[in-house]
Formats: structure tokens, sequence, C-alpha cells
């Protein structure tokens, strides 16, 4: 865990901690199922194995500290850089850069191209992301809505 400062070290610890169920200072693979369940992820038994393996280096069939902190460091990176990948993305419809999208910048993204959306399909595409159903897509919309489809 060197490679770790001290507040990504306290985060894993704490993380750690939680999905720890029963205090044994280890995590197993129903603990794990749990706790990534708990973070709205939903791994399925293939995925909490594949994981096992993969994280489990002294192969005792739970993880330790250090080798929890391997999983969740890598996987918070991924899904960090994901999310930046995805401002990005949000910024390109954001034509008028307002914070949001609406159904205006996406008939001007959407009407273009091979695959023209109708009126409809693009309404259909706001409705989906739009979860509080003020006619906008923030950024938190619309990751959450590209990352629930993803998963």
């Amino acid at each position: 865990m060197d490679y770790l400062n001290e507040d990504q070290k306290q985060e894993i610890e704490d993380v750690f901690k939680i999905i720890d169920d029963n205090g044994s200072g280890s995590i197993d693979g129903k603990e794990l199922a749990k706790g990534l369940r708990c973070l709205g992820l939903n791994p399925t038994n293939s995925d909490i194995k594949d994981l096992m393996n993969k994280y489990d280096r002294n192969n005792d069939d739970v993880l330790s500290l250090p080798e929890f902190a391997e999983l969740y460091y890598g996987y918070t990176q991924k899904n960090s850089s994901v999310e930046e990948d995805l401002a990005e993305q949000f910024k390109k419809l954001d034509v008028d850069g307002n914070g949001y999208i609406d159904i205006e910048e996406l008939r001007k993204v959407l009407s273009h191209g091979d695959e023209k959306l109708s009126d409809e399909e693009i309404q259909e595409v706001v409705n989906e992301f739009d979860t509080n159903g003020d006619g906008k897509i923030t950024l938190e919309e619309f990751i959450n809505g590209v990352l629930s489809k993803n998963s």
C-alpha cells in the first residue's frame, strides 16, 4: 500500500472494515459480493470468483487488507477515468455550456449523421436520463445513466 497517500489508505481501511462483516480482518467472497452491491455495483458470482482469483495472492480464499487495497485502488482508478471520459463527452453535448443538456442540444447532435433519430426517439433519450423530470440532463444524470446501461 506504499503507492497510496494517507487519505487513500484511510478510505480503503474504512471501506474494508465496513465490508468485513464478521470483523475477522479479512474479506471472503460473500462479504466482497455484499460490499460491492452496497457500493451500487451488481457483480455476478462469476465476477466475484474472478476478483477473488485475481487479488487473493496467497490463495487462502479471503482478501487481506493489502489485497483488498489493490482491488479497490484499481477499481476506483478505472472508474475515475471512465467518469472523466464521460464528463468530456457531456461537454461536447452541452453545446451552450450551461451545465445541462436539453432536448434542443440533443436534437442538434442526434439529428445529423447516418442514423438520424426522430423527435420521439430524442425525447425518449431525455426521459431515460432525466431522473428528476425537469427536461434537462445534468452531468450527474448523464454519468449515472451511461454507467447504469453498462452494468
